[in-house]
């Protein structure tokens, strides 16, 4: 007999809550798809579907115009979708990162784009108000003391906040208890949860991701902010166009 080995195909499992704009990610198996692989591919989809959807809208008449829209034209009214994942932390997975400092030196937020979702934190509510009045492109705050260093207390009180919404690049630096250069961003105090006991039915496993990330939430390990009047209006139309499709035989 030939000794033969067939090519493993792991795989990972993606679940985005609309409600929310969270997205839940589980790989299946060792090796199996990053959220990076997901990110691309994603971005293929997006990227292939804008493109269908402008050169639909080039083939309407403008009610205002009377004429039909060049691509540029439709480009500047509907920019390029971007696509930007921002692991979530908690307190705890916060803390052990914090911890492992002997000396912070930086922190620096940034704020994230969002889809019209307000900062549960008012001092970050503020200052993305400001971001929004300036139309400003890019929004950092940073705090830096390399003599010193920072409070480690006021670092966890102020980054606890932000990290468990997801809307902010958040990069902690200094030194770590051995006098050598340390740093860290979002994806160095992310929250993993492990699911286990799941049988292979991708319904299941959606189901058993939705109720890990809902037991977060009732734990507060994680938040995530009330959605806006115009999101919600945007999930009705959804939901209305999904009960208007005819159901397959």
């Amino acid at each position: 007999e030939n000794d033969q080995t067939l090519a493993s195909s792991p795989s990972s499992v993606f679940l985005l809550v609309l409600r929310s704009h969270r997205l839940l990610f589980l790989a299946e198996h060792q090796g199996a798809p990053t959220i990076e692989t997901f990110k691309s591919t994603l971005g293929m989809f997006l990227k292939a579907k804008h493109k269908a959807f402008i050169e639909a809208k080039r083939k309407e008449i403008d009610p205002v115009t009377q004429r039909k829209s060049s691509v540029k034209e439709l480009y500047e009214r509907f920019p390029y979708p971007t696509l930007k994942l921002v692991p979530i932390g908690s307190d705890a997975s916060m803390q052990k990162f914090v911890s492992k400092f002997d000396k912070v030196q930086n922190i620096t937020v940034r704020l994230v784009e969002t889809n019209s979702e307000f900062d549960n934190d008012a001092f970050m509510k503020g200052l993305r108000a400001s971001k929004e009045a300036l139309k400003s492109r890019s929004t950092v705050l940073r705090h830096t003391n390399n003599e010193e260093g920072l409070s480690k207390t006021a670092v966890l009180k102020q980054l606890s906040a932000v990290t468990k919404q997801g809307n902010h690049d958040i990069t902690v630096s200094g030194k770590d208890l051995s006098g050598e250069k340390l740093s860290g961003t979002n994806e160095h105090f992310k929250v993993q949860v492990p699911i286990s006991n799941i049988s292979q039915s991708t319904k299941d496993i959606g189901r058993a991701m939705y109720d890990s990330f809902r037991g977060l939430l009732k734990s507060k390990i994680i938040a995530v902010p009330e959605p806006q009047a115009e999101s919600l209006n945007k999930l009705r139309q959804i939901s209305t166009q999904n009960a208007q499709r005819p159901k397959a035989d």
